[in-house]
């Protein structure tokens, strides 16, 4: 009987004590991200957990912001230096913003990290995973390591993710 009273203050506190040690936070970002098609901009929502030295971060919205031409039409340099936009079926001019575009990937993506502590400056590394976003803006699943410098004192952070088809260059906050 007493062992069975252990086993079952052990299974009570050991989940209490496991959540009692998470720390919990909201992050936001912006930046600019290079995939092998463009370049453009980042802007993410991110929910982290921090318990001892690992964090786990899922990045709710991912949002990649390419400029591009509309398809159908084209942006082209005259011999005067003036560009204009023509339909590609006909190949008569067009108002400029048939020939202005901006291309949205929405992704979401989940990372895993060790917090290497110093002081006011933790450095974190990690991996992490890019799930469903356009495969032509680098998604569907693209593996990435991550390097995070953390401000602790201001809550501020500036980060890079690598893959060989994949870089992103962000600075954010968490709150």
């Amino acid at each position: 009987m007493f062992f069975r009273r252990i086993l079952f203050l052990i299974l009570i506190l050991l989940p209490v004590t496991l959540v009692a040690e998470i720390d919990t936070e909201w992050g936001a970002s912006l930046g600019v991200v290079n995939t092998d098609y463009d370049t453009g901009l980042n802007a993410s929502l991110s929910y982290i957990v921090n318990r001892s030295n690992a964090r786990f971060t899922l990045n709710l919205i991912d949002l990649n912001m390419f400029s591009g031409d509309a398809e159908g039409f084209r942006n082209e340099t005259l011999s005067n230096g003036n560009e204009v936009c023509r339909n590609e079926s006909d190949g008569q001019f067009a108002k400029k913003e048939e020939c202005e575009k901006i291309d949205f990937d929405l992704a979401s993506s989940v990372e895993a990290g060790y917090i290497f502590s110093s002081m006011n400056y933790p450095l974190i590394l990690g991996i992490g995973v890019r799930i469903f976003g356009d495969k032509e803006f680098g998604g569907n699943s693209v593996t990435y390591l991550k390097v995070m410098l953390f401000n602790k004192a201001n809550n501020y952070f500036g980060s890079f993710k690598y893959s060989p088809d994949y870089n992103q260059l962000s600075i954010g906050a968490v709150f």
